[in-house]
């Protein structure tokens, strides 16, 4: 088993363990994955030293919500333009003009012909849809390839981790988050396998026959899926499972719904994951989050000081132990 084939096997068998959690569920694990993709939203704005303004990662957001309600599955060259024009305002298809980047020497990396960058994207598009590899490394040489096409005038770096995160999300995968301090490491992963492949690609073509240096490309960015991997794992097993018992004057049932909302409220003000469930016939509420149980207390003490049709309520820690 190779290096690479190991850890696709930790990460699969990780998540397998999470998934027979006795407090997994798929809603769950959605939400959870979707916090951990903003942070490695977030990452990735700063790994680009010169973006500093908050309207470039309010894009960078936005066009992830947008590719999480579009992406089927399958990636196509106008979805992929759609998501990069988000990112970045000044793309409007394909770059026209020659590009190049410095490497860690300074010296300028001249990246593909213009002339080239359609039929180069239909064959990584290809590549994804026929390969029988397993979805994590399709990911990875997608975020790498991409680089290497550089399709883009702007935000190439950017939109190659967005769609990679993209595709690792569709297939229940946590992202990987490259945190912005390792900038230096990552780009030097990125440069060691852009020669490795200069090298190579004459002869062999884009996927045959991978380099050692793009080999730790992969291995570098599957330790970081493996990171978010322990995170949703952490994250899971800290939900607690709690019922809340309403007690309301005059025996007015509807009211559950006020309170029912005004935790929904708290909860998203403080970014907090959870799963409610309402039974208005028996005055109850079942949540699943990782608040404490003070936090609620002192939420539903808000709201009783505030509206006295609430006479009273009995928190219950539920949650299951093995």
């Amino acid at each position: 088993m190779t290096n690479l084939e190991q850890s696709v096997s930790e990460i699969e068998s990780a998540l397998t363990e999470i998934r027979h959690h006795f407090m997994y569920s798929e809603q769950l694990e959605r939400k959870i994955n979707k916090a951990i993709n903003h942070d490695a939203l977030a990452h990735s704005f700063h790994l680009e030293p010169d973006l500093t303004d908050k309207e470039t990662l309010d894009r960078l957001t936005q066009a992830w919500d947008f590719s999480t309600r579009t992406f089927r599955g399958t990636f196509t060259e106008d979805l992929i333009k759609q998501i990069a024009s988000q990112i970045e305002g000044n793309n409007q298809g394909y770059r026209q003009n020659s590009a190049y980047v410095l490497d860690t020497n300074g010296n300028p990396d001249i990246m593909i012909n213009p002339q080239k960058i359609e039929r180069e994207m239909r064959k990584l598009i290809g590549y994804m849809t026929e390969s029988k590899k397993p979805e994590i490394i399709k990911a990875t040489e997608l975020h790498l390839y991409f680089v290497f096409i550089h399709p883009f005038s702007d935000g190439n770096g950017r939109t190659a981790r967005l769609i990679q995160n993209l595709a690792l999300f569709y297939h229940k995968i946590p992202p990987a988050i490259i945190p912005h301090t390792e900038r230096a490491t990552y780009l030097a992963h990125i440069e060691d396998a852009r020669k490795a492949f200069k090298e190579r690609n004459g002869q062999e073509g884009m996927f045959s026959n991978q380099t050692y240096s793009e080999y730790r490309f992969f291995e570098y960015i599957l330790d970081k899926i493996k990171g978010s991997a322990e995170k949703l794992s952490r994250k899971i097993s800290r939900q607690k499972k709690y019922v809340i018992d309403l007690v309301f004057r005059g025996g007015n049932n509807r009211q559950i719904y006020r309170v029912r909302d005004t935790l929904k409220n708290a909860f998203s003000a403080q970014g907090i994951i959870y799963e409610l469930a309402t039974s208005r016939q028996r005055r109850q509420l079942e949540i699943i989050t990782c608040a404490t149980p003070e936090w609620l207390i002192g939420s539903l003490e808000r709201y009783k000081d505030k509206n006295h049709h609430l006479k009273g309520y009995e928190l219950t820690d539920i949650t299951l132990h093995k």
